[in-house]
């Protein structure tokens, strides 16, 4: 079975250095499943990694598929708990921040 160049140090696809991304995207043109990935990722589209010898920014992205929420934001928070993790300080912080102002704002809907 023929295994993709890819293999050798799956870590370097999805690095986050500009320079390591280009070498894996270099190293992607020279792999024998080249074809396969390039079909693999536009049926399965993600922001991430290097796919097919290009960068994410070299690839089209669907609407659907967004950055994660970032931390200190509601929606961080509520990332958090939908990952199944304890959210951080920052996203306790801005979720708490959330209900204060909205029971300043909503006096009459407060819990009893």
């Amino acid at each position: 079975m023929t295994q993709p160049a890819c293999a050798a140090n799956p870590d370097l696809w999805f690095a986050t250095l500009p320079h390591l991304m280009h070498e894996a995207a270099r190293i992607c043109q020279t792999c024998p499943l080249l074809d396969a990935c390039a079909a693999y990722i536009a049926e399965h589209p993600t922001p991430h990694g290097v796919w097919a010898g290009k960068l994410p920014s070299q690839r089209p992205t669907p609407d659907h598929i967004r950055e994660p929420a970032p931390c200190g934001t509601t929606s961080g928070y509520a990332r958090h708990r939908r990952d199944g993790e304890g959210p951080c300080q920052a996203c306790r912080a801005a979720h708490s921040a959330y209900h204060r102002r909205y029971d300043r704002q909503h006096p009459d809907r407060r819990k009893a």
